[in-house]
């Protein structure tokens, strides 16, 4: 009959968080099984169903013959059929499970949900293994390592304080390789807990052989023992261990695997392919979250996401360990397995670290600078921001001391090199990176964002990244480059700034150690006013993904380009000239409020990421901006360059016999501050070399003039070009945008005379803007 998932041998829903994968199984209890044998089974001819081949016990089941009190379809005793240890198990499927593959090598695994297991499994797989593996029963799912290769195991319930259900699973499963993985590994508590380590990791162990004999494998099965470098413990010299220095054990988890280790000789000189695998310290991605290393690369990837503001709190910095990728080694388990005469193996890569060096790599995958204070219990490690701010992020605590510590492990892999032909293939640095990334991944999907690689180089000190670099500013920066940079402009052909991915890429080849954010969509008023949408959410989405990859990268520092026209309406219109500190302080023009709000939100960035990561991010405020390479195309272009276009493209009517007079819109009084890309250029390597503040600094000349005063201009730099304005005052937008440029101006009056920006003459400027407009008209941004 059916029933729903409770108890041992009526199933369970297992390794799954999917609704639809509840099941309904099958439940046969001994007295089912008793019905189907005959009441005198010792007769020869005597009929009984055979529970170890019947994928259901139903109606149709075929009858077996009986001979000599032995099953003729399986061979085993029918009284077999009927022991309490050997009760038919569940499978996932809601069948009882079927009988091994005879077509297929069969594999045990005990311990398969841990690291070593889950990496095991997925190798034997793909070798063609069937891989069968005891889980032990639990009200909460302990399967996530093995979730993705679900459907291509064979899973018991099982434990290895319980030698009946050892006993069921190796009669059931009938393996030719056992690979004994289960164990109470965590050293630390095993000193708390040294009955039950003892019970798992050495009585376990006997009663897993013992199963294996009676079952009559002795002679057929390889057995592997995962044993441990922890047997060393007390090395008299600090020199590489291998399969012959003796064994000093210094804790009780290392005494229970001496004493399996000697438990699996003892089955070897009785006839048994069993081999003992000494493994020094191998970590992964899967390594449990209390061992040491996973710690440490845990919090560095939380760290890393503003998840943790207490410090990391470790023991001896000392002890020193030889560490490996689990992956690599349980590749050298499967390969003691294959060879001619079974031995033990020591695997281990042959260079030891310290818990203080492997911290310190850890922090420095995550791109961050470690440097540790203090001896003893009062050592300490910080991180040391731009501004010379220590921040305690590793703590020693005496509690994680162990009463006996095992000072240095240095394993020789010598023996494996030469018999199995085994090596190790990641390195130690390889191995954290893996491991960092893979925990700040973890965290940001806590925060709901999507995964990122780790930074895979060293930002070069010299490398000046300008984003928005083929643009107006970025050609006046050009043209002022100091010494000493190596600058990349890049530009839109480069990376879509508004993708995250697009721009990690970019920072990942470019390698910078500062950055200048010049890009942004940009756009006059009737541009501002047709697309507000694109203008809000892509200056937003270009905010967000340069300063995230700052941050993730660990630039030194951060310069981003701002503008006058995102200031309160209120103080832009109230006649007295605008200062930075006010740039929050209401709500901006409606003619461009979501280009102002996103741009805000790049001044507000930048804030946090000093105030949280350390790193100098200032803004900088310019007024109108014009020059040579700016953008004239009609409906997008800022007022200067817009007005520039249309006296040209009167001049050349005009020119050609058609004489054209400009007319403008609004009525002319509306009053700006422009200043040319060249001056701005200068600005913002000033601001790169020297300016420190979280408060935006204004970049404005002191002279005011107003649209007509302009249009004047340009009516005598086009040759008299006429024009009127159409005289609508709608159209004027803000009157009056008048910003205060005089602290930037104070600090030029304190530099050298010969090392001051002084802004070019306004009529000078758009004579030049305009003659570059006329001579490259054709390659223009039109």
């Amino acid at each position: 009959y059916q029933r729903r998932v409770h108890g041992d041998f009526c199933g369970r829903r297992v390794g799954t968080t999917n609704p639809r994968e509840r099941r309904l199984f099958f439940f046969a209890t001994k007295q089912q099984l008793l019905s189907n044998m005959s009441s005198s089974p010792t007769d020869l001819g005597v009929t009984h169903r055979c529970i170890f081949s019947a994928n259901q016990l139903t109606a149709d089941t075929p009858v077996k013959l009986v001979a000599n009190n032995a099953c003729l379809h399986c061979g085993r005793l029918v009284s077999q059929h009927v022991s309490d240890s050997l009760l038919p198990r569940v499978s996932r499927t809601g069948l009882l499970e079927q009988a091994p593959d005879p077509s297929k090598k069969r594999a045990l695994i005990t311990g398969i949900t841990g690291q070593d297991g889950s990496f095991l499994a997925e190798l034997l797989i793909n070798k063609g293994y069937e891989v069968h593996g005891i889980i032990r029963p639990s009200s909460t799912f302990n399967t996530s390592r093995i979730e993705h290769i679900f459907g291509s195991l064979k899973l018991h319930y099982g434990d290895m304080t319980d030698a009946r259900s050892l006993a069921r699973v190796v009669h059931s499963s009938q393996p030719h390789e056992v690979y004994n993985l289960a164990a109470q590994s965590h050293v630390a508590r095993s000193f708390m807990m040294p009955e039950y380590t003892d019970h798992v990791d050495y009585i376990g162990v006997r009663d897993l052989l013992a199963a294996l004999e009676t079952a009559q494998l002795l002679h057929s099965v390889r057995f592997y023992q995962a044993s441990t470098s922890e047997l060393y413990g007390a090395v008299e010299k600090r020199e590489k261990q291998n399969e012959l220095t003796p064994f000093h054990p210094q804790s009780p988890y290392a005494m229970s695997k001496r004493l399996a280790f000697m438990k699996v000789v003892e089955y070897r000189e009785k006839g048994m392919f069993a081999v003992n695998g000494i493994l020094f310290n191998h970590e992964s991605e899967r390594r449990g979250e209390t061992f040491v290393t996973r710690k440490v690369t845990r919090y560095v990837g939380r760290y890393m996401c503003g998840l943790e503001s207490q410090p990391l709190l470790l023991g001896n910095m000392e002890a020193s360990r030889d560490w490996g990728y689990a992956p690599d080694y349980v590749e050298g388990m499967w390969m003691m397995l294959q060879q001619e005469k079974p031995d033990d193996f020591v695997l281990a890569t042959g260079k030891t670290v310290s818990v203080r060096d492997m911290v310190r790599s850890a922090f420095k995958a995550g791109g961050l600078d470690l440097v540790f204070r203090g001896e003893g219990v009062n050592e300490k490690g910080v991180i040391v921001d731009s501004r010379g701010t220590e921040h305690v992020v590793v703590s020693v605590d005496p509690a994680y001391y162990r009463p006996r510590e095992v000072e240095f492990l240095l394993g020789s892999a010598k023996k494996a090199k030469r018999v199995l032909g085994w090596r190790p293939k990641t390195k130690f640095d390889d191995l954290i990176r893996i491991m960092v990334e893979h925990d700040f991944n973890a965290a940001r999907r806590l925060r709901g964002r999507v995964p990122l690689p780790l930074p895979s180089y060293v930002a070069l000190d010299n490398v000046v990244l300008v984003l928005g670099g083929s643009g107006l500013v970025g050609h006046g920066m050009q043209i002022s480059e100091p010494p000493g940079y190596k600058v990349v402009y890049a530009g839109s052909a480069d990376a879509d700034l508004t993708d995250p991915h697009a721009t990690m890429a970019l920072f990942r080849k470019v390698r910078p150690a500062y950055v200048i954010l010049l890009a942004a969509r940009v756009g006059g008023l009737f541009a501002n006013q047709s697309r507000p949408f694109e203008f809000g959410v892509d200056n937003l989405l270009i905010a967000a993904s340069v300063t995230n990859a700052c941050r993730h990268y660990r630039v030194k520092k951060l310069v981003s380009l701002l503008s006058t026209c995102i200031f309160p309406d209120a103080i832009c219109s109230s006649g007295t000239p605008i200062r930075a500190d006010q740039l929050h302080d209401g709500p901006p023009h409606p003619s461009n409020a979501p280009y102002a709000h996103a741009k805000r939100e790049l001044d507000i960035l930048s804030r946090a990421l000093t105030r949280q990561f350390g790193i100098p991010a200032v803004t900088v405020v310019p007024t109108n901006v014009y020059g040579p390479h700016d953008n004239f195309k009609h409906g997008e272009a800022h007022v200067l360059p817009a007005l520039i276009r249309r006296f040209a493209e009167a001049k050349a009517a005009t020119d050609a016999g058609r004489p054209t007079k400009v007319t403008l819109k609004g009525t002319g009084v509306a009053t700006r501050q422009f200043v040319h890309s060249g001056d701005l250029g200068r600005a913002l390597w000033w601001s790169l070399q020297h300016y420190e503040s979280s408060e935006p600094i204004v970049i404005a000349p002191s002279t005011v003039v107003s649209i007509a005063e302009i249009a004047q201009i340009l009516k005598e730099v086009s040759g008299g070009v006429e024009y009127d304005f159409e005289g609508v005052a709608a159209d004027d937008g803000q009157l009056t945008k008048t910003a205060d440029g005089s602290p930037f101006e104070r600090a030029q009056a304190e530099r050298p005379a010969s090392e001051r920006i002084v802004y070019r003459p306004l009529r000078e400027g758009i004579a030049d803007a305009y003659a570059w407009f006329v001579e490259n008209q054709s390659s223009a941004r039109l």
